[in-house]
């Protein structure tokens, strides 16, 4: 199997960003490109039901924070931010950019976060048609 494109969903913690350095070595490994993904919740995204554009813009420059890092490793890097149901977005991206393979990192929740929260990835796990890479975080 060969990855010419990475799709990587970030959602700004630390948890998440424990999928980079994989993505990093099989973005670099295959000279693949990888797109940066960071998916803004439709309440996010607005007050009183009026679109505030800030939470797009600082997911952007959150994206291009973590791109920097990647770029001075020699992987391509693209970024994009999109309104949404996180797991909605992410496969219709996936399904849009024809993407080889997406890279998520579990949050590992459990008990009444995991039933409050829900886990994307898990939504992904059961609904996406791609290849997936799912990295569980370490223990801290």
């Amino acid at each position: 199997m060969t990855y010419k494109k990475i799709l990587v969903t970030l959602d700004g913690s630390s948890l998440a960003e424990s999928v980079l350095p994989h993505a990093r070595a099989v973005g670099r490994q295959f000279n693949a490109e990888v797109i940066l993904l960071q998916v803004v919740a439709e309440r996010d995204v607005t007050i009183g039901g009026i679109p505030t554009g800030e939470s797009c813009g600082k997911a952007l420059r959150y994206l291009k924070e973590k791109a920097s890092a990647l770029t001075e490793d020699g992987v391509e890097v693209r970024t994009l931010a999109k309104e949404g149901d996180p797991v909605k977005t992410i496969l219709s991206v996936a399904e849009d950019e024809k993407v080889d393979l997406i890279a998520i990192a579990t949050h590992g929740w459990s008990g009444l976060d995991r039933l409050v929260y829900g886990s994307v990835t898990e939504r992904i796990l059961r609904s996406a048609t791609h290849p997936l890479l799912v990295i569980r975080p370490e223990s801290t």
